[in-house]
């Protein structure tokens, strides 16, 4: 079969069981989510039932029949876990579960308001955005002439109310005065406190006794000026005479501290377990009543990755308390999922009436709501050993396949990556050709793959018998070209000494000319039995360690009295990586094939370079990727760029860009390729490219040492 149908058949059948198992986890979570809100909305109209049919305790709770303020005028009181330091500032009442409330006004400055009981105190926190402060100044007939707090605080068993102006001189404590009947200003030290400077304005931290927080309770900040009076809070305009000259009796006002009611959290105590937390609401979203907690048991397991990844709990969502004590739009009878970490909270409601359930579900009997929450993971809560069966054998079908597809995948890409690294071994080693046919890969299966390495194999194979073909061409032309050469050149010697023909003279030019030809043709035949010596030597050559920067400053100064019409400068780079100048250059080379090298190179570079114009023989020490020293020797030349159609080609045989001009000098090619069998012996890379002044030739050798060379030729 071939490959593309193993492929196509494969591929669909692997499309089902993912959309089976998609679908499996989509209708178990729906149907474990529909059941668990069932038994939480059961739960929560049994709390409503219950506390709605005990009149007394939604009296003592404060969610009676009286009357009800609106939810403007009220203010929450948390219940603190240690007592504040009473100095002014917000930094420790930071670190406590609330969120102080924002009261804002029309003209008033901002107010960011904290309130909080701790034992028999009562702790408030007041911040004040106030651009322009003032102090109190004395006077005898106002409470405060400077910016102020308005507080109210009014006895429902007494029926009496008192109105209270703090104010400050200075930085520091404050004062909390009031009138009495007869009108006169008195200090109430009952009420202690700090006013403190912020950068926005300043900030008020008082104490009072708790049980004020049972009372009728109002506070607002004054912005008090020499012309105008603005204020922000619960106490309304009335804030505006506290402080000024005796305004007479004051009208009450129905302002509220609201807090949590210890019978109702005895009550909601019943009702409450692990992970289930109930709270009372008050029509106007306050928290009256709370127990039991929502936090992760010790054994909670994390939710599988396949159902983080598969199941909708994503698009939920976070969960958020409620720390200011007020839950926002809270509606009758919701039910809302949220995720917190690797779980879930269910969160659902139920209306609190009272006189339940003789007075009936009436909106004039409502007191309140009851919210149940519970966190949850349902994936634990499976218990349908039918469900877990189809769940197990849908995901265990989708991990056999995944294996099985993994697998083949693998076994394909072993079988490319095979025959890519036989290909690759060829392009890198012209030597290798043989070595890598021996071993090229073989497959049983029949596909495209197999088809394409004999292909692959077929095609190399006969590039070899041409490559060995184009090897002993050299030496074959040679050895069939000297005995003819021969022939020829004895001809001309005889014909050029027989006196006996009358027309020797008139002859002279044409014979000269014939023994330029034989001349030139014994060249060309000496330079390709030169190249074939030359692989025989490279490969019975032995290297030495030896200094490159001498041998390069020794070359260039023979170069320089070898062609005394072209400057040769030579650049060593000096190295500072603690190995001294004189050790970063030693490598085990061979000295006589390194010479050869050069002097190709250097013969190249003056049939290109202008004279005068400088050639250069550099030497620098680099670093490979994986961090080895290795050594950069380059000669660089003024002259024409190399052309684009001998890229890939300047070192093969047989290949020159040189004029053949009549310097009775002949360039077939082998120079280069000669450079290019001994930068292989040495295992370096030479390549050339075009400088913005000319041409750079560039051989990268690897550092090597004796010891290594020869422990090399011992395991050979």
């Amino acid at each position: 079969m071939k490959l593309t149908r193993q492929l196509a058949l494969v591929s669909l059948a692997a499309l089902i069981l993912p959309w089976a198992a998609l679908q499996s986890l989509f209708i178990f979570d729906t149907l474990l989510r529909e059941g668990q809100s069932a038994a939480l909305q059961a739960t929560a109209n049994a709390v409503a039932a219950r506390l709605g049919g005990d009149n007394q305790l939604l009296e003592r709770a404060g969610l009676g029949a009286g009357t009800a303020t609106d939810a403007s005028h009220e203010l929450y009181l948390h219940s603190l876990p240690a007592p504040p330091q009473l100095d002014g500032s917000a930094a420790d009442w930071s670190t406590y579960p609330l969120a102080p409330l924002e009261l804002t006004s029309t003209n008033g400055p901002e107010v960011t308001f904290s309130a909080g009981q701790y034992g028999d105190k009562l702790y408030l926190l007041l911040q004040v955005a106030d651009a322009t402060r003032q102090f109190h100044r004395q006077s005898d007939t106002q409470l405060a002439t400077g910016d102020h707090i308005a507080l109210f605080i009014g006895n429902q068993q007494e029926g009496s109310a008192r109105y209270y102006a703090i104010r400050a001189q200075l930085p520091g404590e404050v004062q909390a005065l009031y009138r009495d009947s007869a009108g006169l200003a008195q200090r109430d030290y009952r009420i202690r406190g700090v006013w403190r400077e912020t950068e926005q304005g300043y900030a008020v931290e008082l104490t009072l006794p708790a049980d004020w927080s049972q009372q009728y309770f109002a506070l607002s900040a004054v912005d008090k000026s020499a012309t105008q009076i603005h204020h922000t809070g619960t106490l309304g305009d009335i804030a505006t005479m506290v402080g000024g000259p005796d305004p007479g009796v004051l009208p009450d006002t129905y302002g509220r501290l609201i807090s949590h009611s210890p019978a109702l959290n005895k009550a909601l105590n019943a009702f409450s377990n692990n992970n289930l937390r109930l709270s009372v609401l008050d029509k106007h979203g306050w928290l009256r009543g709370q127990s039991g907690e929502l936090t992760a048991t010790a054994s909670a397991q994390a939710t599988p990755w396949y159902v983080r990844i598969l199941n909708p709990r994503r698009t939920l969502p976070p969960w958020q308390d409620a720390r200011s004590g007020q839950w926002p739009n809270v509606n009758e009878m919701h039910t809302h999922w949220y995720h917190q970490g690797s779980a879930d909270i269910a969160q659902v409601s139920a209306p609190l009436y009272r006189d339940w359930p003789d007075a009936g579900a009436v909106e004039s009997q409502k007191a309140g709501l009851v919210i149940v929450e519970q966190r949850i993971n349902p994936w634990r809560m499976i218990d349908n050993r039918a469900a877990l069966n189809l769940l197990g054998l849908t995901l265990g079908a989708g991990a056999l396949l995944l294996a099985l597809l993994i697998g083949y995948a693998l076994w394909l890409s072993l079988r490319i990556r095979r025959l890519s690294r036989a290909a690759l071994m060829v392009g890198d080693n012209r030597d290798a050709l043989s070595q890598t046919l021996k071993h090229w890969p073989r497959y049983r299966v029949n596909d495209e793959v197999a088809e394409l390495a004999g292909h692959y194999r077929r095609l190399l194979e006969q590039v070899r018998a041409h490559t060995d073909y184009l090897k002993t061409l050299t030496s074959k032309l040679a050895h069939e070209l000297r005995t003819p050469l021969a022939v020829v050149n004895s001809s001309l010697d005889n014909l050029q000494h027989t006196q006996e023909q009358p027309h020797s003279a008139s002859q002279a030019p044409y014979i000269e000319r014939a023994r330029q030809g034989t001349l030139r043709l014994s060249r060309l035949v000496s330079a390709m039995t030169e190249a074939s010596r030359m692989e025989t030597s490279i490969a019975s050559a032995e290297r030495e360690e030896i200094h490159l920067d001498q041998l390069l400053r020794d070359m260039s100064a023979a170069y320089r009295d070898a062609y005394p019409l072209y400057r040769f400068e030579c650049e060593i780079q000096p190295v500072n990586d603690g190995g001294g100048q004189e050790s970063a250059y030693k490598n085990a080379v061979a000295p006589e094939l390194l010479v050869q090298l050069l002097d190709k190179l250097i013969d190249n570079a003056v049939s290109f370079s202008p004279r005068e114009a400088p050639i250069t023989l550099s030497l620098s020490r680099i670093y490979a990727e994986a961090g080895e020293p290795q050594l950069l020797l380059s000669v660089h030349n003024q002259g024409p760029p190399l052309p684009a159609e001998l890229e890939g080609q300047l070192f093969n045989s047989l290949t020159s860009s040189r004029p053949q001009s009549g310097d009775k000098q002949l360039h077939l090619g082998l120079g280069l390729y000669i450079v290019d069998l001994i930068a292989r012996y040495h295992e370096a890379r030479i390549w050339a490219e075009n400088t913005h002044e000319g041409v750079a030739f560039h051989l990268l050798l690897p550092i090597k040492s004796p010891e290594l060379i020869a422990q090399r030729k011992e395991d050979s």
